[in-house]
C-alpha cells in the first residue's frame, strides 16, 4: 500500500495516494505505531499535504511525527528524516505567519545539522538563509545579516564564525 500510495504521490496523484497512506498508516500505528516504517509512511503522508498546501494537516502529522522520530534517532536510526521534519514543519509554521513556533524548529534543526552533518553545506546554508529570511521579515535585521554571513562562508568553503 506505501509503495503504491509512493508512486501515486510521485505522479502527482495526490488523491489516489491519500487513501493508501492512510490506511497504511492506520496499519502501521495499530501494531508497531513507533516503529521506523510507520514514521516513515507518516513522514509520506505529511509531505503528500504540504505540497498540496494543506498545511494544518501536515503541521498535525510533523507534530505527531517529530517525537516518533526523536525516540528512533535515541535508538540509533538516521537522524536525517528528523532534521528534515524539523526544517518542514518550521517552513510551515512560517508560511502561517506562525514565526514563534517556526523559530525554535529552525534553530533546532540547524543545530543538529551543523553538529551531526557538515559535510551537507550545502543544505546548511539554504537552512541559514530561509531561517535569515524569517528575521528580516520579523525585523531582526542584525541576526538575519550573521546567518547570512555563516551561509555564504559556508558556501564558499570558509569555517562558519
Amino acid at each position: 500500500m506505501k509503495n503504491l500510495a509512493t508512486v501515486y504521490h510521485l505522479e502527482s496523484r495526490y488523491a489516489a495516494a491519500e487513501p493508501l497512506y492512510q490506511r497504511a498508516l492506520g496499519i502501521l500505528e495499530r501494531n508497531a505505531a513507533q516503529s521506523a516504517d510507520a514514521a516513515e509512511v507518516m513522514g509520506e503522508l505529511a509531505d503528500l499535504y504540504r505540497v498540496q498546501r494543506r498545511n494544518t494537516e501536515a503541521e498535525l502529522l510533523y507534530e505527531r511525527l517529530i517525537p516518533v522520530q526523536e525516540r528512533l534517532r535515541l535508538l540509533g536510526r538516521e537522524h536525517r528524516e528528523l532534521v528534515g521534519s524539523l526544517y518542514l514543519l518550521a517552513e510551515l509554521y512560517r508560511q502561517d505567519g506562525l514565526y514563534d513556533k517556526a523559530e525554535p524548529l529552525y534553530r533546532r534543526s540547524l543545530a543538529i545539522l551543523e553538529k551531526e552533518q557538515p559535510a551537507e553545506g550545502a543544505a546548511l546554508a539554504r537552512s541559514l538563509k530561509t531561517f535569515a529570511a524569517m528575521l528580516r521579515h520579523m525585523k531582526r535585521k542584525p541576526e538575519a545579516v550573521a546567518l547570512e554571513a555563516r551561509a555564504k562562508a559556508i558556501l564558499h568553503g570558509q569555517t562558519p564564525g
